[in-house]
Order: structure tokens, then C-alpha cells, then sequence
């Protein structure tokens, strides 16, 4: 389908990972000047109006951005109001310290927050089934946008997107699926439940960027033959130049010549807290040496070990600056669990990883591109050196090339080879006639590419 005389390549986004992800894509493909570009948010969770990286793609390149609530039926805001009214109630629940009487929360019963919040999700889901299940704005939408191909993340087709993605299936328009980000771990930390189905999960290529990520969506149940090894665009040196364009300059304090450390703070799932306490114990002993700055993470915020290190007087940083612009002014990294470390391994930051505060390794651990300390007694060492800037490890160029390739750029031997194969896929999507005329055209190149990948 044409834009402008131009195929129209419509990327879904709902919040900050998928952003942080599909915006480099959708910028690459926008350099080309073959397609017509074009943003659909959905569910409000992030400001696109405001976001810098959706108004460069607007400004530099003329997207368009659509908020697909502007085709829902009734009232445009409403689902969404309702939604945002369940998930309040849902998190005042969470965030209520419990009390267990032979593995029972005792508060649910008495407390009265959670029967509202179980009337409140049964009539919300209820409701939103009844608003958003009818098929007409879907066919208006997808009459408005006629997309060419349809981008999205590895999320779940949902009743927000079900009316649309069932147009675009009608119309035999393909549909592709990009991660949020890398898979870091050698292993999973709890049962893999296989919950993607074709129903749910109905996308025509689902990109993966190594080995691992294949082996788990095949666990998950998304058969190999819909997977095509490619990588991470926004972990390529070509977005990493054009994203500084966003960062923000952060202001060294006069006078004060202690080390930075930024630590990443991750998701609480694959953290130990007990370990993570007594990190943060660290930190607090040391800020007097070392200037700490920690950048939040939105599932770590309310915990009771992270409000510690809050209060003891540590820089917290939430919105105003974003883990780049922290990468750029740190003179060390800190982290557990996070594919931001690719960032800084590409801008060459001297990487520290709290080992001993997660339950199963990493796999930049495993690969030995930063310094993996295994115990609190080791990180205090690595403090020590960093005050008398006595940093003694070397990371091989041969152990970051390998850690690109297996786990980051899909297989491909650089980032030239990842940008090519990228633009190539897209070139077949854009330009078939079918869904099964573009899996035709690409086979044989996705067969190879899978069977190199599962060798890695």
C-alpha cells in the first residue's frame, strides 16, 4: 500500500522500550527515502507529543504520529481512563506490605482496596472487551494509515490493537516483530510458560538477535520458522551518534573531583535482594568518596531497599536525563541486569557487573566484556581502586566482537551487515504482493541465517 507514491511502513509503539527500539529502525528506514514513516501509539503510557526521539523523527524526517485512540468508538479517552483507574488500584495493592497466615495474605480479605480492585478489573475488562472488540474502527484505521508493513515489538496482540491487526491480517500485509531489546542471560530464571500463541502472538516474522532469544521464543512457542536473526539497531554505532543529538549535558559539580558511577538499576525478577541490600549498604558507605548517580527503573522504585538508598542522600535520576546522556558523564558503569550495557560497551565505559546480586549470569559476564565481581568484599575492592583511578582490567576487542555478533547483531559479523540486512527485509515486506509472497522471497535467506544462529 502507497503513501505519497511510497510503500508506508506503520510502526506500533506503546511505551519506552518500544521506542527506545523501533525509533532507530524507523529513522534507518527513513534515510533510505523509499518509504513513507508512520507512528501509531497506543494506550497513552508515554507523552509522544513530548518525547524528544518521536520529535526528531517528526522534525528531521516528517512522521507522522497517530494516537490510534482517535479511532476507538465512543469516547476516544475513555478506555484508557479506565484502564489507568484498574492499574491504580492494582498497584496500591502491590505496594501493600502483606500479612501471611499460612501462606495467605490476611489483608486481602480485610483491607478494603482489594475488593475494589477486584470489582474494578472485572468491570474495566469487561467494559473494554465491549468497546474495543467491534471491527469498524479497525477497518477505519487501517483505510486511514494503509500500511505497506506493520512494525511492532514482541508484545501480545491485545484487545487495544485486536479490530486493526485483524484488518491487517485480512489484507495479507505482513507484520514484523522487533524485541525490546537483547536477551542477557545464559539461561531463564523461572518456568517458561508457552503462552504465544497464533491467536495472541500472530506476527509474519518475529526478529531475534541471538541464539538464546531464539531458543526461548521456541520454548514460548513461536515456531522457528517465523524467526529471522537480525539484531538491535539502537546498539549500533550509526544511532549511538545520531542519539547524542538528544543528550543532555550534565553539570560536574565545583570542586568536586570524586569518580562517578552511574548504577542501572533493573527488574526486581532476576535480583537477589538480600545481595542488593547489601550493595546499596556500599554505596552509601562510599558516596563519600565516589559520586553515585542512580537512574530508577519503573519496577524497582517502590521497594523498600531502593527507597533506602533514597534517603541515605544518593543522586536519583528519574526523567530528566536519559541513560545516555548518564553513560556519557560516568567515568564507571555499575549494573545488574540491563541492555543498556551495550551502550556503554560501545562508547568503550569501564563496565562493573554486581554478579552476586542475581540469580544467573549474564551473558556480557560470560562473554568477559566488563569486570564481573562475585561477592560484596569484591565490589569494595573494585571502589577502592576506582577512588585511586586504579581500573587494571583490559577487555579484548576479540570478546567484544564476539558479544556483538553472537548476542547483540544477530550473527552478523558488524553493524554494516546488521544495517544492510535490516533495510534488505524490509525492502521484501514493503514491496510483496502477499504475507506468503514475502515469506516466499525471504526463506531461504531466514533458513540460513536461523541455522547459522543456532550453531552460535
Amino acid at each position: 500500500m502507497m503513501g505519497n507514491n511510497k510503500p508506508v511502513i506503520l510502526f506500533l509503539m506503546m511505551q519506552n522500550p518500544d521506542i527506545d527500539h523501533l525509533v532507530p529502525i524507523a529513522a534507518l528506514l527513513a534515510e533510505t527515502k523509499k518509504y513513507s514513516i508512520r507512528v501509531l501509539s497506543y494506550q497513552k503510557r508515554v507523552n509522544f507529543e513530548e518525547d524528544k526521539r518521536i520529535k526528531y523523527l517528526v522534525q528531521k524526517y516528517g512522521v507522522n504520529v497517530t494516537a490510534i485512540s482517535d479511532y476507538y468508538p465512543f469516547f476516544p479517552n475513555l478506555p484508557f481512563a479506565l484502564y489507568r483507574w484498574r492499574s491504580y488500584w492494582g498497584l496500591k495493592c502491590r505496594n501493600t506490605e502483606p500479612l501471611m497466615v499460612y501462606s495467605f495474605n490476611i489483608k486481602s480479605i480485610f483491607y478494603p482496596r482489594f475488593h475494589i480492585f477486584r470489582i474494578s478489573r472485572y468491570l474495566v475488562d469487561k467494559s473494554l472487551l465491549f468497546m474495543l472488540s467491534r471491527k469498524k474502527w479497525g477497518r477505519c484505521l487501517f483505510d486511514a494509515e494503509n500500511p505497506s508493513v506493520v512494525v511492532i515489538d514482541h508484545a501480545f496482540s491485545t484487545e487495544w490493537i485486536n479490530s486493526f491487526i485483524e484488518k491487517v491480517n485480512r489484507m495479507s500485509v505482513p507484520t514484523i516483530s522487533f524485541p525490546h531489546s537483547c536477551f542477557m542471560f545464559t539461561q531463564m530464571w523461572e518456568k517458561i510458560i508457552p503462552d504465544h500463541t497464533e491467536k495472541n502472538f500472530p506476527w509474519d516474522s518475529v526478529i531475534v538477535e541471538s541464539s538464546s532469544r531464539l531458543q526461548l521464543l521456541s520454548q514460548l512457542g513461536v515456531p522457528i520458522s517465523k524467526m529471522y536473526p537480525l539484531g538491535c539497531i539502537r546498539y549500533t554505532q550509526w544511532w549511538v551518534k545520531r542519539f547524542s543529538e538528544f543528550n543532555s549535558k550534565i553539570k560536574k559539580i565545583d570542586g568536586d573531583e570524586r569518580p562517578v558511577v552511574v548504577f542501572f538499576a533493573s527488574g526486581g525478577k532476576v535480583t537477589i535482594e538480600d545481595q542488593l541490600n547489601d550493595m546499596y549498604e556500599l554505596i552509601l558507605q562510599y558516596k563519600k568518596e565516589i559520586r553515585f548517580l542512580v537512574k530508577t527503573h519503573e519496577r524497582r522504585n517502590n521497594l523498600p531497599s531502593f527507597r533506602k538508598i533514597v534517603k541515605g542522600g544518593i543522586e536519583v535520576i528519574t526523567s530528566e536525563y536519559n541513560s545516555s546522556s548518564l553513560i556519557d558523564f560516568s567515568d564507571y558503569i555499575l549494573i545488574t541486569g540491563s541492555s543498556i550495557v551495550n551502550e556503554a560497551i560501545l562508547k568503550n565505559k569501564k563496565i562493573v557487573v554486581a554478579r552476586f546480586t542475581t540469580l544467573i549470569n549474564t551473558t556480557y559476564s560470560f562473554y568477559k566484556v566488563a569486570q564481573t565481581v562475585h561477592s560484596i568484599n569484591e565490589l569494595k575492592q573494585v571502589f577502592d581502586k576506582m577512588i585511586i583511578n586504579n581500573w587494571d582490567m583490559e577487555i579484548k576487542n576479540s570478546s567484544v566482537k564476539a558479544y556483538l555478533k553472537n548476542c547483540v547483531y544477530g550473527g552478523h559479523n558488524n553493524e554494516s551487515e546488521l544495517i544492510d540486512s535490516c533495510i534488505n527485509l524490509f525492502s521484501q515486506a514493503a514491496y510483496a504482493n502477499s504475507v506468503n509472497d514475502y515469506k516466499k522471497n525471504i526463506e531461504d535467506l531466514r533458513s540460513k541465517k536461523v541455522t547459522e544462529l543456532e550453531k552460535m
